[in-house]
């Protein structure tokens, strides 16, 4: 190619000007004079400039958000919230003080400051001003002191507790909830282990962590039951147990989990409670029954009709959407260094979700709440709860 200018040879392209016709015309730069002209194309394009989607294109499905319920819930987040745990920390039962020492802070008081602390996610010394205010809101009768509520993190009573809570909170969806999709998401440590790299000949850090298996509904991403493990125990075995927990108060309807949880047990596991699973299956799976006459009907399924089981299994991403919604807002770091505190923490963590999703729940579908039903309830059914019984 000549350079128009120049009449110089060293011209190389430079993209395409489109125009509103058929045609388009070829952008050219001459490095001798440093120059670009343009010379129309001497072919037609052959597809038009327009792009038109086929006549059978499905459109994707989108979700309006409904804003002024949103923004009410947002903006009286923090005073619903400290209301709802209240009435959730006055739910434990007294415990029997000592015959001899000094008389220890009521345990409801104790699951106040440390949830609290969760929500702040600030530190106990700076949480102990916020535990003032509150006290002058009547919403605490005492205020710890900040290692007192360290001290509380490493206490077992408060796993037992913590689980209740969720429970009960997650018990005024009840009506609301039948579909739900069963993951595993993990909370990293604040700490690093050291080991040494073999292969490398150096000492590395890695952190440590947990990991949360969670079930929980797809409309309010409410989780309805939960298992704290270490950061290598495995998914498919927590899902038999997940499942029986919120059968207990929960119509099952449906339930989705990923490929990691694609078992005959866990198939046979929804289905005593009267659930459709929806969980693919792996590359090497196959449709042997192997005493699961329910996998082989699902595989065949799953292979047959791939595009209706998606359509089904798609409402798993729901529980991505919960961890994420709980990540972003309490933190996905553990701030506490024993296991035991960061177990606690976790659960913590949790049950401020519910709290939160119950805020946005009362805005957006109007649903009024008693907790000291659901407390009772849950006392009628397990018969050790640590809350108020029947």
């Amino acid at each position: 190619m000549e350079c128009r200018n120049c009449k110089g040879w060293d011209v190389t392209k430079r993209g395409i000007i489109k125009l509103k016709t058929e045609k388009t015309k070829q952008v050219y730069y001459c490095k001798s004079c440093r120059k670009r002209f343009v010379k129309e194309r001497e072919y037609e394009r052959v597809f038009p400039i327009e792009h038109k989607e086929p006549s059978n294109h499905k459109k994707r499905k989108t979700y309006s958000q409904d804003w002024p319920n949103y923004n009410n819930a947002k903006m009286q987040e923090k005073v619903m919230f400290i209301d709802i745990l209240r009435d959730l920390s006055n739910l434990i039962v007294n415990e029997k003080p000592p015959s001899v020492g000094r008389t220890p802070i009521p345990i409801q008081e104790m699951v106040f400051s440390t949830v609290m602390k969760c929500y702040e996610r600030i530190s106990s010394r700076r949480e102990y001003s916020e535990l003032k205010i509150e006290q002058e809101r009547d919403k605490l009768d005492i205020v710890p002191h900040f290692n007192t509520v360290i001290k509380y993190f490493n206490d077992t009573k408060l796993i037992q507790i913590l689980n209740d809570l969720i429970t009960v909170s997650a018990l005024p969806l009840a009506g609301v909830e039948d579909t739900f999709a069963v993951d595993s998401t993990g909370f990293s440590s604040a700490l690093y282990s050291r080991w040494f790299d073999y292969r490398f000949g150096k000492d590395k850090k890695i952190k440590n962590w947990l990991k949360v298996h969670a079930i929980c509904g797809v409309k309010s991403h409410i989780v309805t039951a939960i298992k704290v493990t270490n950061g290598s125990g495995a998914d498919s075995p927590q899902f038999p147990q997940l499942v029986k927990d919120t059968a207990k108060f929960f119509k099952i309807k449906e339930i989705s989990a990923d490929k990691g949880y694609s078992s005959r047990d866990n198939y046979e596991a929804g289905a005593r409670f009267g659930a459709q699973v929806f969980i693919p299956f792996k590359s090497n799976s196959t449709g042997r029954a192997g005493g699961s006459a329910l996998w082989h009907k699902m595989f065949y399924f799953y292979k047959l009709h791939r595009e209706e089981f998606e359509t089904y299994y798609h409402k798993r991403s729901n529980v991505e959407s919960t961890f994420s919604m709980l990540k972003r807002n309490m933190d996905g770091r553990l701030m506490m260094k024993k296991e035991v505190s960061q177990v606690v923490e976790s659960l913590a963590k949790i049950l401020c979700h519910n709290i939160l999703c119950l805020i946005h729940e009362s805005f957006e579908s109007g649903i009024i709440f008693d907790l000291a039903s659901c407390a009772h309830l849950l006392g009628s059914v397990n018969t050790n709860s640590t809350l108020i019984k029947r």
